[in-house]
């Protein structure tokens, strides 16, 4: 049996509260380095890799070094979320009979705070990674369909931030469109279009994504303090993991709602082990922390 089990809404209710303007400020961050790399890129070069059908030319036109250094202000917010994750955590143990809240913040904040910059790196290193891949599956688009150079060198740069599988979509579009006969310069337009709200979904998700993994570590970081300070004991206290549990939630997160470990023990998710949420890109699962009843 659960201690207080009617909180669980309000520490999700909280905890996407807490997400909201971090994403806001992800998204921010995400469009601001696409900007500068479209603006860096010069479009004479990139042309001229273009025509050359040289993906080392072409990797060699963008400014990957200027997306990837304003990528990195990611790592401010998600150091931001994840004090939002200690706050929230620690205000819930403060506000319980049986929790003795931290008073010091400091060693919970600086562990927070490398598991962040940990996880920051790999985001920003995978962010970068998948708009390469997709700037060459463009290319390669490009190349086959035989279309003009100035077309490949729009779609070019409209595919920067996008993940290779949205550009794989992109492509096919622009075959499509070339198939139904229109024009290169409605083409353009077309693509442009499409790419720019793929770009928008691209922000989301990485967003939802980064700032739900740093407020959920920040969390955990919180309780291992709590066993660590002797203000609970690991057997007394277990994690649950909890969905939005609204029409939205996906096939991999569903049967996991609910679900109970102890503190230090993985959760079981879509075959996965992890200590807490996401489980893939946009989750917006929880956990929170539960008392066993005496």
């Amino acid at each position: 049996m659960i201690f207080i089990a009617k909180d669980a809404a309000e520490d999700e209710r909280l905890a996407l509260a807490a997400a909201d303007a971090r994403e806001r400020d992800v998204r921010r961050t995400f469009h601001k380095a696409t900007g500068a790399v479209v603006d860096g890129t010069n479009r004479e070069e990139l042309s001229a890799a273009v025509l050359a059908s040289s993906e080392t030319l072409v990797e060699r036109a963008v400014p990957w070094d200027i997306f990837s250094e304003k990528l990195f202000e990611i790592n401010f917010v998600l150091t931001a979320a994840a004090s939002a994750g200690i706050g929230l955590a620690n205000d819930i143990s403060r506000g319980r009979k049986r929790i003795r809240a931290l008073t010091d913040l400091a060693p919970v904040t600086q562990r927070a705070v490398g598991i962040v910059e940990r996880q920051g790196f790999e985001a920003v290193k995978g962010i970068a990674d998948e708009s390469r891949a997709a700037v060459r599956t463009i290319l390669k688009n490009g190349i086959v369909t035989g279309a003009h150079v100035t077309e490949i060198a729009d779609n070019l740069t409209a595919a920067i931030g996008l993940n290779a599988r949205q550009a794989a979509t992109l492509a096919a579009y622009q075959r499509a469109l070339m198939d139904e006969g229109v024009g290169a310069v409605r083409r353009i337009l077309l693509v442009g279009k499409r790419a720019r709200k793929m770009l928008r979904e691209r922000a989301d998700t990485i967003a939802r994504t980064e700032v739900m993994t740093a407020i959920n570590a920040g969390k955990t970081e919180v309780w291992n303090e709590l066993v660590d300070t002797g203000a609970i004991t690991a057997t007394e206290a277990e994690r649950v993991w909890l969905t939005a549990s609204d029409e939205r939630v996906c096939t991999i997160c569903g049967p996991a709602h609910g679900q109970r470990r102890p503190l230090g023990v993985p959760f079981s998710v879509g075959g996965m082990m992890l200590m807490y949420p996401s489980a893939h890109p946009s989750c917006r699962c929880t956990v929170v922390l539960r008392l066993k009843t005496e």
